[in-house]
């Protein structure tokens, strides 16, 4: 069996899957070959096979699972087979990654390498993109205290802008270029408090809609769980969300059958947390 292609020997002679497995093995060996006379590994830096934006094609079929647990098995055959002339990545989310069940998932823990976001990394990120916006070599006093407000709703603009966005680049960029929009179609040399104010409301907006078709293949029922937190501040006590979800449980279950087991009070707090919908308050923090 290689990456889902599965050998095996009839009555009448080669199976359709032996045949297939013997021209990969023909189509390996002259790559290899064609390595070995250019001197590829020695002589030039290794090809390197990236692959992203699995998430587009993930279900949660079985089907799913098996094409990109093939495609880990074959990064890592690839890289063993053709040794230094070939390097490959794949970019997973973390919550399919998490998901996957197969034999040899052990082997990879070596391989792993999870991209986590701090706040000073993203700070870098936002000050590295403002200066290539403005053509400046800007500060960070200058990006936030300058082109920026000092304070929002008294509190330091960056707090401001990073409390209310997802620890990952696209969200950051985001928000700060529908900051710049907004203060562009009001004829702002600099963006003021209002305009980082409205800016909050269309990019709250957007991360709503976004959110739900994000996770619509593993949470597809996300989006019937928002009208739970309509009409309610911004804490909301899980007693009042035990009361809330019980009025709708029933529809939910019937509507996303497959899925009962995760609609419970606490396994939609499980889910709203771990994408990001909810955090937890803590004393005066929140996480």
């Amino acid at each position: 069996k290689a990456f889902g292609v599965e050998a095996a020997v009839g009555i009448g002679g080669a199976s359709e899957g032996a045949e297939a497995s013997r021209q990969l093995d023909v189509l390996e060996a002259g790559v290899q070959a064609a390595f070995a006379d250019l001197d590829c590994a020695r002589l030039h830096p290794p090809l390197l096979l990236l692959v992203d934006q699995l998430e587009q094609v993930w279900t949660i079929e079985p089907e799913s699972h098996a094409l990109v647990t093939g495609l880990l098995l074959a990064a890592k055959h690839v890289i063993s087979f053709y040794g230094n002339a070939v390097r490959a990545t794949l970019f997973i989310r973390a919550d399919i990654y998490d998901t996957l069940n197969f034999g040899d998932g052990d082997k990879f823990h070596s391989d792993e390498i999870r991209i986590s976001w701090t706040r000073e990394a993203l700070e870098d990120l936002a000050l590295s993109r403002a200066r290539a916006s403005v053509g400046l070599p800007l500060t960070w006093r200058m990006l936030w205290e300058e082109l920026f407000p000092v304070s929002v709703m008294g509190e330091p603009t960056s707090e401001y802008i990073f409390r209310r966005s997802l620890p990952r680049p696209r969200d950051t960029i985001q928000f700060l270029n529908v900051c710049r929009n907004i203060a562009d179609e009001a004829g702002h040399v600099a963006i003021s408090e209002d305009d980082v104010l409205a800016a909050t409301d269309r990019f709250s907006r957007w991360k709503l809609q976004d959110l739900a078709k994000e996770y619509l293949i593993s949470h597809p029922f996300l989006r019937s769980l928002f009208p739970l937190f309509e009409n309610t501040g911004y804490v909301v006590m899980r007693s009042t969300l035990e009361e809330r979800f019980e009025g709708c449980r029933e529809t939910l279950h019937r509507e996303f059958s497959d899925y009962t087991e995760s609609l419970t009070t606490q396994g939609v707090i499980d889910v709203l947390y771990g994408v990001g919908f909810i955090g937890v308050k803590r004393g005066n923090d929140t996480v």
